[in-house]
């Protein structure tokens, strides 16, 4: 099926026309997605901007490589976001709108920042949900950017946040994915993690080509607040041990920055002699007094000096 046959076909809706058009230039390799010019198939400005996003999504997630390419179609989409508005009732409307702010937020964080907030990110992408309307005529589109949302939570760093995201996923997506939000174990498997990264989610290959180093140090971080609730102290070569981590990855440089952030339960610390994690009582207070802000900058300072030793 080529994409004039899909964008004449007037015997389906926009919603097949869509999934079909998907479907066609998925299959396409990647000459043929850089040189697919949308004004070549069509004059409808929409079905035009319609082909722009899809162009845009398969190579920010299969070939973010072509970086020109990618800042050009990111401006392009950026313009058609601002100048559209989304009429009522109009299923190709509403899917240009939903999804162009969907992929504008991924490029905005994702390929312009060297270490993206994916916390921040989520909350992005829920926003962007909320502000449709009628969300019964873009369930499809929303369940879609709820998948990439569940793949954000399952590569973020730990956040207090994390716990209202989590609900929110229970809350909105079918029970196929439950398992990835039920803690049957106490730790997440590097296998298991790498799982996360792959193209069952919403980003394709994009995780296992950007942003990898970070991401092998949020899956660590969140394994280690887990340590919190199974260990009073720990030695710091057991957690190299524990979760098979490379030695040439610097983890009491994580621990301090755990520290620093309240990410650790109150009163954790580092017995540097003999090369202790030792874990407080309890969870402090998330208050951002003056003097708590003040004593964590020091903190980063003494850490930051720490590490250039």
């Amino acid at each position: 099926m080529t994409i004039n046959n899909i964008l004449n076909n007037t015997t389906i809706n926009n919603d097949t026309r869509i999934s079909q058009l998907y479907n066609t230039i998925k299959q396409f390799n990647k000459l043929d997605l850089v040189q697919l010019d949308p004004s070549s198939y069509t004059n409808d400005r929409k079905f035009q901007y319609l082909l722009i996003i899809i162009k845009f999504e398969f190579l920010l997630t299969n070939y973010p490589d072509e970086s020109q390419l990618i800042d050009k179609l990111n401006i392009e989409l950026t313009t058609t976001n601002n100048t559209t508005s989304t009429s009522t009732g109009d299923y190709l409307d509403t899917f240009i709108k939903l999804k162009s702010s969907d992929l504008l937020t991924d490029y905005q964080f994702l390929y312009t920042q060297e270490q993206p907030n994916l916390i921040n990110l989520i909350n992005k992408k829920i926003v962007i949900i909320n502000s449709i309307t009628d969300k019964s005529l873009s369930l499809s589109i929303i369940s879609s950017i709820q998948i990439k949302i569940l793949q954000l939570y399952l590569l973020s760093n730990f956040d207090f946040r994390k716990k209202q995201i989590k609900n929110y996923l229970i809350e909105n997506l079918s029970e196929e994915y439950n398992e990835y939000l039920t803690d049957s174990s106490p730790f997440v498997t590097f296998e298991l993690f790498q799982s996360y990264c792959t193209d069952q989610f919403g980003y394709g290959s994009f995780f296992q080509i950007f942003h990898s180093d970070i991401l092998i140090s949020n899956w660590i971080e969140n394994n280690i607040v887990n340590l919190n609730n199974y260990y009073k102290s720990i030695k710091i070569e057991t957690i190299y041990k524990l979760l098979n981590i490379d030695t040439d990855f610097n983890i009491e440089s994580l621990l301090f920055k755990l520290i620093i952030e309240q990410k650790l339960s109150n009163g954790s610390k580092i017995d540097q002699i003999n090369k202790i994690l030792i874990f407080g009582d309890e969870f402090e207070n998330k208050s951002n007094n003056s003097l708590n802000n003040h004593v964590k900058k020091i903190g980063k300072l003494v850490n930051e000096i720490y590490v250039n030793i």
